[in-house]
């Protein structure tokens, strides 16, 4: 029991959810125009969204322990439970192990559902059976042969598994949305669909991710709770660490950095508080006449002794009919990064639009490369989203950025941390004998004189410009883009890195000449994990 709980803490994706901490950004302001899925006639009246109450009280009762065993004598693995309006419902499954290896899911899963009374409800045919009610009240989203259908659980009615993706309803007229390939579908109750008009758009994310939160704290979907303290009911130890799956919605895992299956260790009850996630919307633009772009927010908090968090950015683009052009991760970082940085706000990653075809990434990030004397530094990096949605880094290097933009003195600030070795240590203003053996950090706020030369000196090399500096050469040759094969590179300069060279050149003479106004430093003993 032990050493299962403690592999699904290990292997925890998805956790539940609060709002995101720490994160550097606001969620865009901007207005925005409705998704009008509806024709002439239809009731366009608005869906309210599914209700659970997620109670502090554990869910394990005598009663639901009595239907656990009546559904335990037609199957042996009856593996999670949730509780709705329409009552409860059992999951089973015909394997016991949920990965067949380390983060990837077994192809041959397969589950089936029961009710509290034992009756078989779904036969164990589905590659996935969904938490109730996050796409519609009183079903849950059906997988089987790589396709998605919908079961009403209370009145017993399939709809058949036919859509590549299904999607939340916003109007009453249809109880969801599906996706065949390019196609987009209204799923009525009784089970028909119709195509949507031609002038009909596809669901926007942006929109659902707002409307619809991915977040355990919300009430808009049930959980499958483990079973397992079943099998120990006489102790509340097991009780308390219950854990709880998650299957993320189909119109979800096609975003590209959500698992389909997920565990939570720690619940309203547990002995550590709950886990948490949420997924949030930071901003989206409109790129071309056929895709548009989000910046996406995504936290989780896995409840254990030390707890721990983890904050990450995404950059996601689609076309007009939902299909994801590129998906990629910008920065994740976690709690305890946090706990050695700079006074300033300018350690906390952050990210944003500069246009409609631009991010702009601020990370704070471990340097393994050299050139430049900090374990951690302030880095900026750039990535151009084209008009078909493709997605491309912009620059190479410790210092992408004198390549992709034109900069401001601003963009030379930061927070950049190096460690004393023992002499230093000794020698420092903050030395304390009772401290020994705790590392101590120089943080400082702005790049130094050499970072500078650095930065000059990259710029020609991403040119290929041979150097007779050895120390130099031997740093560049530690990258793989750099080529060296010229002794002239001034002809192949960019606009934007001739006006960057032009500031670096005016920021080193005022360095030179007065380098207290540009640069402050701050020792401070490492915080270490407990």
């Amino acid at each position: 029991m032990n050493k299962r709980l403690s592999l699904l803490y290990f292997t925890v994706l998805l956790v539940a959810g609060i709002i995101v901490a720490c994160s550097g950004e606001e969620a865009s302001t901007k207005p925005e125009t409705a998704d009008v899925v509806a024709e002439p006639g239809e009731d366009t009246t608005s869906r309210e969204l599914g209700f659970f109450e997620l109670s502090d009280k554990h869910p394990f009762s005598n009663q639901i322990l009595n239907g656990y065993k009546l559904a335990k004598k037609k199957n042996k693995r009856v593996s999670y439970f949730a509780n709705t309006y329409r009552g409860t419902f059992f999951l089973t499954q015909n394997r016991q192990e949920v990965y067949a290896s380390e983060n990837k899911i077994s192809t041959k899963l397969r589950f089936g559902l029961m009710d509290s009374k034992g009756n078989q409800l779904l036969a164990q045919d589905y590659e996935r059976i969904g938490n109730p009610g996050f796409i519609v009240d009183d079903h849950m989203e059906l997988k089987q042969n790589g396709k998605y259908g919908l079961f009403n659980y209370d009145k017993n009615k399939i709809i058949q598994p036919e859509y590549d993706a299904i999607y939340p309803s916003k109007i009453m007229e249809y109880i969801a949305i599906g996706q065949k390939g390019s196609s987009f579908y209204k799923i009525y109750a009784d089970g028909t669909s119709k195509a949507f008009a031609d002038d009909q758009p596809a669901p926007n994310y942006a929109r659902l991710l707002k409307t619809y939160r991915f977040n355990l704290e919300s009430e808009q979907f049930g959980m499958w709770v483990s079973t397992e303290p079943f099998d120990y009911f006489s102790d509340e130890y097991f009780l308390s660490y219950a854990y709880a799956m998650i299957v993320s919605p189909s119109y979800l895992q096609r975003l590209k950095f959500i698992p389909d299956i997920s565990f939570t260790g720690g619940l309203k009850w547990s002995e550590f508080g709950k886990d948490s996630l949420d997924i949030n919307v930071i901003d989206s633009r409109k790129r071309s006449e056929n895709s548009y772009s989000m910046l996406t927010s995504f936290y989780k908090y896995v409840s254990e002794a030390r707890g721990s968090e983890t904050h990450s950015r995404f950059l996601t683009t689609f076309d007009t009919k939902n299909t994801v052009k590129a998906s990629k991760e910008l920065f994740s970082y976690d709690n305890y990064m946090l706990m050695n940085t700079c006074s300033n706000d300018l350690s906390t990653p952050k990210v944003k639009f500069l246009n409609d075809s631009m991010v702009e990434v601020r990370n704070y990030v471990e340097n393994k490369i050299g050139g430049i004397s900090y374990q951690w530094y302030t880095k900026y990096e750039y990535y151009n989203i084209a008009a078909d949605g493709s997605v491309t880094s912009l620059g190479n290097g410790l210092f992408p950025m004198t390549a992709a933009i034109v900069l401001t003195k601003e963009h030379f600030k930061g927070c950049f941390t190096h460690g004393l070795n023992d002499e230093e240590i000794a020698n420092s203003e903050i030395y304390d004998e009772d401290m020994g053996g705790v590392p101590i950090n120089v943080y400082t706020d702005h790049v130094s004189l050499t970072d500078l030369a650095y930065m000059r000196n990259e710029i020609y090399a991403r040119h290929g410009m041979k150097f007779t500096d050895p120390e130099l050469t031997a740093v560049f040759k530690s990258f793989k883009w750099y080529k060296p094969k010229r002794t002239s590179v001034n002809g192949l300069l960019s606009p934007i890195e001739k006006k960057n060279l032009q500031l670096i050149q005016q920021l080193e003479k005022e360095l030179k000449s007065n380098p207290e106004a540009y640069i402050h430093e701050e020792q401070r003993y490492m915080v270490m994990a407990g």
